[in-house]
């Protein structure tokens, strides 16, 4: 009888751990901000398109592809 008791409160206590109660607004605040660093992606690969379309030329096409280095730079700063 002890040892069910033992194993009742431990699995209480496994329960108790894995409660995501306060812990919606972190994971909102997650998606969000992985959206918001989506947009830029998503736009830096759209916009030449339509660009060329628009009769851009490959000059401005390769300047505009310059919006893409902050996030190759990302890497290097992440570690401090």
């Amino acid at each position: 009888m002890v040892l069910m008791s033992s194993a009742k409160s431990n699995a209480e206590a496994v329960v108790a751990k894995s409660s995501l109660k306060g812990e919606y607004a972190n994971i909102c605040l997650l998606l969000v901000l992985y959206t918001l660093q989506g947009i830029p992606m998503g736009l830096g690969k759209a916009v030449p398109m339509i660009l060329k379309d628009r009769g851009a030329t490959f000059s401005e096409l390769g300047t505009f592809s310059l919006q893409s280095w902050p996030f190759s730079l990302k890497l290097l700063w992440a570690p401090l």
